[in-house]
C-alpha cells in the first residue's frame, strides 16, 4: 500500500509539474526527424491538433499566416527538417528563435520558439513556443530608454562595502573597475583619476555609505552632478544616481548618465539670459546704464550698510540743443557717446554711471570721504567733457552735487537735490558745478 501511495504521489507531483510548465507555453510538440512528423501535446492556436501526429512541414506552413511577413522566411529556414538535422550533426543541444507575429487584429507581438534535442540516437526534438511580448517590450524599453542614456550600471552591496558592474557602454572607459571588495577604496581611485579637480573633494563626501543611506531615507534616489575629464571628449558633465534595489539588505543600483549636452545648453541659456538682462539695463546709444537700471543700482548701493559715504552727481550738457540744430543729430549723438565714455574713464570701476534723459547723466560715487573730494571730481569731469573736438562751438556742462547721507538718504531725495544744484550751476553761468546747500530754491 505504501509503495502504491508513493507511486501515486510521485505521479501526482509529476502531473502538477507538467501542468505548471505547460502553462508557460502555448505550443508544445515532439518532432521525430526520421518520420518528419510531430506529436502535438499543446496548441492553443489550433486546439483540434492536440493529441495528433502531424507532418512537420505542413505545420510550419500552416503557421505562416500568423508570422510577420519579414520573419516567415527565417521560420521555414531555421525550423526545416534539414536545418534541424544540421543541429544534430553539429552536436548542438538546442536552437533558439524569436519571431514577430500578427495574430488576428492585435498589434504585432513576439514569440520564442525553441527546438531542444531529446535524443540524438532517435533524432527527436521537443519544440516549444511561448509568448514573449511583455519580456521583449521590457527589454526594448531598457535598451531604448535606459542603456542608451546610461554609461553603466553597478550593483552595490553597501553594507559589505563591495560592488559588481552589471553593464557598461562598450565605448566607455572612464568607469570604475568591474568588481571590487572595497567600494570606498575603488571609488576613491576613480575620483582622483577621472573627476574634475574642483569636484573631487565634494564627491568624496557624496559617495560615502553613511551619506548615501541618509539621503535615501529622505528621497527615493540620491543624485549628484560632477565634471569628468574624458581622454577623448575632454570636460564632460555626469549625473551619478544611487537607487535602492533592496532596502532591507542595503543593496542598491548605481547608474551614471552623461548630461554634457544639457549642461552646455543650460550654460548657453544662462549666458543668453545674462546678456538679455544686461541689454535691458543699457542705454543703447551710449553704453552706460539707462534710467531705470541706474536708479535700481543706486538704491541697492544705498541699502548696503557698508556704504558710509556717497555722492550723486547730476551732469547736464549746456546748450546741447544748439549742437543738434547747427551740426545735426549725428554730431549730437557723438557728443553723448563722448560724455558717457569720459565718465566711465574718469571714475572708478565701483562707481555707477547712467543716462537719465536726452543730454542728462548721473553718476554715483561710492565711499567718498569729503565734499571737497567730490567737488574736485566734478571739476575734473567738467574739464574732461569739454575736450570734445568741436570747432564750431564750445562744449560745456553743468554739474549738481548731493552727498549721502548729509543731503539725502534715499535716491529720490538725492536725485532731486542734485538736479536742483545743477540748475543752480546753470543759473550762475554754466560750465561749472554746484553743491546742494539746503538753500537752493
Amino acid at each position: 500500500m505504501l509503495e502504491k501511495s508513493d507511486s501515486n504521489t510521485k505521479e501526482s507531483r509529476s502531473m502538477r509539474l507538467a501542468d505548471t510548465v505547460g502553462k508557460l507555453y502555448f505550443g508544445i510538440a515532439e518532432l521525430q526527424l526520421y518520420t518528419g512528423k510531430a506529436f502535438v501535446y499543446k496548441n492553443d492556436l489550433e486546439p483540434e491538433t492536440v493529441g495528433r501526429l502531424c507532418p512537420w512541414n505542413e505545420m510550419l506552413t500552416g503557421q505562416l499566416s500568423l508570422i510577420y511577413p519579414a520573419d516567415r522566411e527565417e521560420l521555414i529556414r531555421k525550423l526545416s527538417l534539414e536545418s534541424l538535422s544540421s543541429v544534430l550533426a553539429l552536436g548542438k543541444t538546442e536552437l533558439h528563435l524569436e519571431l514577430r507575429t500578427q495574430w488576428r487584429d492585435e498589434m504585432p507581438s513576439w514569440v520564442e520558439i525553441e527546438a531542444s534535442v531529446i535524443s540524438y540516437e532517435d533524432r527527436r526534438f521537443l519544440i516549444t513556443a511561448r509568448n514573449i511580448a511583455e519580456q521583449r517590450l521590457l527589454e526594448n524599453i531598457v535598451r531604448l530608454y535606459v542603456y542608451r542614456n546610461c554609461d553603466y550600471f553597478i550593483y552595490l552591496d553597501i553594507k559589505n562595502n563591495r560592488y559588481k558592474m552589471l553593464w557598461k557602454q562598450d565605448t566607455e572607459e572612464t568607469v570604475p573597475a568591474a568588481y571590487s571588495d572595497d567600494y570606498r577604496k575603488e571609488f576613491h581611485t576613480y575620483i582622483h583619476t577621472y573627476v574634475a579637480p574642483e569636484d573631487r573633494e565634494n564627491m568624496e563626501q557624496e559617495i560615502l555609505p553613511e551619506h548615501i543611506l541618509a539621503e535615501l531615507e529622505k528621497a527615493n534616489v540620491h543624485t549628484y552632478y560632477y565634471g569628468l575629464l574624458d581622454p577623448v571628449r575632454g570636460y564632460t558633465r555626469k549625473r551619478l544616481q544611487f537607487l535602492y534595489y533592496d532596502k532591507a539588505t542595503q543593496t542598491m543600483l548605481i547608474t551614471r548618465t552623461d548630461v554634457t549636452d544639457l549642461y552646455l545648453d543650460s550654460e548657453r541659456h544662462n549666458k543668453e539670459l545674462e546678456q538679455a538682462i544686461h541689454q535691458s539695463q543699457i542705454d543703447q546709444l551710449t553704453g552706460v546704464y539707462n534710467h531705470s537700471a541706474i536708479e535700481l543700482l543706486i538704491c541697492e548701493a544705498l541699502a548696503d550698510r557698508r556704504r558710509n559715504k556717497g555722492a550723486l552727481l547730476f551732469i547736464d550738457l549746456d546748450d546741447f540743443k544748439l549742437v543738434n540744430d547747427i551740426q545735426g543729430h549725428q554730431r549730437g549723438d557723438d557728443l553723448l557717446r563722448h560724455v558717457a565714455q569720459t565718465l566711465r574713464r574718469a571714475l572708478r570701476a565701483e562707481d555707477l554711471v547712467g543716462r537719465v534723459g536726452g543730454d542728462e547723466f548721473i553718476a554715483f560715487l561710492v565711499n567718498v570721504s569729503a565734499r571737497t573730494e567730490v567737488e574736485q571730481c566734478a571739476d575734473r569731469l567738467r574739464k574732461a567733457i569739454a575736450q570734445f573736438e568741436n570747432r564750431t562751438m564750445l562744449v560745456t556742462c553743468s554739474i549738481g552735487i548731493a552727498l549721502y547721507p548729509e543731503d539725502g538718504k534715499d535716491f529720490a531725495t538725492l536725485y532731486n537735490h542734485a538736479d536742483r544744484a545743477m540748475y543752480q550751476a546753470k543759473a550762475e553761468g554754466k560750465a561749472r558745478y554746484a553743491s546742494w546747500d539746503g538753500e537752493i530754491p
